[in-house]
């Protein structure tokens, strides 16, 4: 959003000293939950889901994945019962489950009801606002704002497929729109 309104033509000073936050949002589909099953993960897909959180401090997709289970279960979440737990392999890669619909009366038999929001929201703080000012570009503002806490889109839309509440090929699909 911020290189866009520089070329907009809108004063960098301005951009920097008015600016708290911007937000992202796409909406990939939910998976239906009165036919969601799990299937392995693949290889690749989690070589790419890991090579994404790579960045990310303390993350251990593993733990995520098992304290989701854990907390839908003891909630009686709709789907938990499909839900499989997480485990480290011999190869000391994680192994784990994604989520689908299979089709059904109740979705039309698309595996899909109702949509779910992906965000990215950047934190405009003190060095973020400089470097509007200076004109930084956008990966230059990313690196900066991951280094503060912030989750890309695609990131967040890996998190809600690992959850089992949207699909991979749905974030990919609307995050690279």
């Amino acid at each position: 959003a911020v290189p866009r309104l520089l070329d907009m033509g809108i004063e960098p000073y301005l951009l920097a000293s008015t600016m708290r936050s911007v937000a992202a949002q796409r909406l990939p589909r939910r998976i239906c939950r009165h036919c969601i099953e799990a299937y392995p993960a693949e290889k690749e897909v989690i070589k790419d889901i890991m090579r994404e959180f790579s960045d990310v401090p303390n993350f251990d997709i593993v733990s995520y994945i098992n304290q989701v289970i854990a907390a839908k279960k003891s909630k009686g979440e709709d789907g938990a019962s499909v839900m499989k737990e997480a485990t480290t392999g011999p190869d000391g890669m994680p192994q784990f489950h994604l989520y689908r619909g299979k089709g059904c009366d109740r979705c039309g038999g698309s595996g899909y009801s109702g949509r779910v929001g992906i965000f990215e929201v950047l934190d405009i703080n003190e060095k973020i606002s400089k470097m509007v000012m200076e004109q930084a570009t956008s990966g230059e503002l990313e690196k900066e704002a991951k280094k503060n806490g912030m989750l890309t889109m695609i990131e967040d839309g890996y998190l809600k497929s690992l959850e089992g509440i949207t699909t991979i090929e749905e974030v990919m699909r609307v995050s690279r729109e």
